[in-house]
């Protein structure tokens, strides 16, 4: 295996130039490939956590965002008037806070939503759990923890959320989730550690009216309605006054996905033409090699080297050309994301972006840039192999 090995030294050090020149362009692939494949998987990946998060179709959701300067009187209204319309099932308020358990005084992130709101998102908690909860605990608020705190908090633990008396009325699934927006930020990507409170009575909750700031607006209808119901809740801001705009979460969704195709993304088509260019630089430059060094394969295998063992020093050759460049990009690229080769969460807006950006590039790319590498090299050593396989010793002795 050494001498293998040395002979392979010796055959970089015969064209050290060439050598160089194809670690170059392979690392330049390798870059395209690797920024291409984690910007893609981190938007993907961040788009399957929030349609995870839905537990009905999204495009039955809609979400109402007041502009800046809007007035807590122009979210009334707007309240007031979906109460009023016709095919409208649900609507609601959510704002975030944190709740202060009693026995250890331990503050926990916290989620407060309209009751009417609680099969919009998937927490595990259905309007029968949620009625026989307020049945059960009389005169309290009523707040269901993430699993991470099943053994540490006990149901029928009280609690204050901002003064108000709470009891602690069970917990969510595992896998909860919870929509987020400009009102509602939760440090987790998902609510493992987080609160979740459903009310009837969210005025108790709302600051808005005293501070004067305004929270988005949910509201669930049949989407074959939703044109009809949007067109009339804009005739009714402009005869108000009101300032907002309506987004539809299902058509939010598919508008993302769209951005996200692959296919349409430039630095791709670059990716693929610098991978294909690397993959015809390689394998012109072995199979050139194949022509020039055919006497010398030939000496190694009447002096006891077996035509596998002559394979293989191409392959190695190749592998060693195409693999050392894409761990040095890999590294190098995963010192740039995460100020370091292992990752921490130091700079991200949020722990879905962290999570998101881990997942990509410390799990997928790697496999991607392995698939490619393994190509790469397959591509490139075939036709040599195939050559040298046909090719008897007297063939291979000719000039």
């Amino acid at each position: 295996m050494v001498n293998k090995l040395i002979i392979i030294y010796r055959e970089y050090g015969k064209r050290i130039f060439v050598t160089l020149m194809l670690v170059l362009i392979c690392a330049i692939s390798f870059y395209m490939s690797d920024q291409m494949w984690s910007t893609y998987i981190k938007k993907d990946l961040e788009i399957r956590y929030k349609y995870d998060a839905y537990n009905i179709n999204p495009y039955d959701i809609n979400k109402i965002t007041f502009s800046v300067g809007s007035k807590y009187q122009e979210q009334k209204d707007m309240l007031e008037e979906l109460s009023d319309i016709e095919g409208i099932s649900a609507y609601g308020l959510m704002s975030g806070t944190n709740i202060q358990m009693d026995s250890t005084k331990e503050l926990i992130d916290c989620i407060v939503s309209d009751a009417a709101l609680i099969q919009m998102c998937n927490t595990g908690i259905t309007s029968d759990i949620y009625v026989k909860a307020k049945e059960e605990w009389q005169g309290c608020e009523l707040v269901w923890l993430g699993s991470s705190y099943k053994g540490k908090i006990n149901i029928g633990d009280k609690c204050l959320i901002n003064g108000i008396d709470a009891v602690i009325a069970g917990f969510l699934k595992d896998d909860a989730r919870w929509l987020t927006n400009s009102s509602v930020s939760i440090g987790k990507y998902d609510l493992s550690s987080t609160a979740l409170v459903f009310t009837d009575n969210y005025k108790r909750f709302d600051w808005g009216e005293s501070l004067e700031f305004t929270t988005p607006v949910y509201y669930i209808t049949d989407y074959k309605d939703n044109e009809i119901i949007k067109r009339s809740i804009n005739e009714y801001q402009v005869e108000k006054g009101i300032r907002a705009g309506i987004t539809n979460e299902g058509e939010e969704l598919r508008k993302n996905i769209e951005d996200n195709a692959i296919t349409d993304d430039k630095t791709f088509v670059a990716s693929v033409l610098l991978y294909a260019i690397a993959i015809v630089a390689v394998s012109a430059v072995t199979i050139i090699e194949c022509l020039i060094n055919k006497r010398d394969y030939a000496v190694f295998i009447i002096n006891g080297i077996s035509r596998r063992a002559v394979y293989f020093m191409i392959v190695v050759k190749n592998a060693l050309l195409i693999c050392v460049p894409a761990v040095v990009v890999w590294v190098y690229r995963q010192w740039k994301i995460f100020h370091g080769i292992i990752p921490h969460n130091n700079e991200f807006a949020s722990e879905l972006s962290y999570m998101a950006t881990k997942m990509s590039h410390c799990v997928y790319v790697p496999a991607m840039m392995l698939v490619q590498a393994v190509l790469m090299i397959s591509i490139s050593c075939l036709i040599p192999i195939i050559y040298l396989h046909k090719r008897n010793i007297a063939d291979l002795m000719e000039k």
